[in-house]
């Protein structure tokens, strides 16, 4: 019996580093998604310099959860979508630095892209599962993110909730219809 156990725990642990590997890969060979250019209200375009400069401000301003910031950065009419030279939203990076309040300003921009996925193929309900921050999770799922997105390699938030081990992130998915028959169909056996 023992042998069989460990002999699970060690394909367990090969099939991690496999996903892992391959989340890596994609992530290196994949471009970014552009960003959508940086446009005041009153339709003046940021040159490279400034944009550079406002994005690199307003991203750390998304992981230090600084409110303020982002809906200053809104009233000036910049775009809630813009991205980090990596590829992350605004959305995706305060949902996996748990910045609450931050998710909820975002959340009230009108062009808010719920779903926009980063360079690995992931999304905002993605990172706030896989870090097992709840109440963001919920923010999102109020506002009608999708909870069954899958990743490049078909990976879901509830399969990242799983393989983290965060239960209770584990229930808000499936309360919110994760892992429902033929929709999630990344999610570990385990995990329903």
């Amino acid at each position: 019996m023992f042998v069989l156990i460990r002999f699970a725990a060690q394909f367990a642990f090969a099939a991690a580093l496999l996903a892992i590997g391959g989340l890596i890969s994609i992530y290196l060979l994949t471009p970014p998604p552009p960003s959508p250019p940086l446009v005041t209200a009153a339709g003046e375009t940021l040159d490279a310099e400034a944009t550079a400069e406002v994005i690199e401000a307003i991203f750390q301003s998304a992981r230090e959860d600084d409110a303020a910031a982002i809906r200053d950065y809104l009233a000036t009419g910049y775009s809630p979508n813009v991205r980090s030279p990596r590829g992350d939203t605004l959305l995706i990076v305060a949902s996996y630095r748990d910045s609450r309040a931050v998710v909820a300003a975002l959340l009230q921009a009108k062009q808010i892209e719920l779903d926009a996925r980063n360079q690995a193929g992931l999304t905002a309900v993605s990172a706030a599962a896989f870090k097992g921050h709840d109440e963001a999770l919920k923010l999102l799922i109020a506002a009608g993110a999708d909870v069954h997105a899958t990743g490049s390699l078909g990976q879901s938030a509830l399969t990242f909730a799983t393989l983290a081990g965060n239960s209770s992130t584990v229930e808000i998915l499936k309360q919110a219809g994760a892992g429902d028959a033929g929709r999630d169909k990344s999610a570990s056996p385990t995990a329903d």
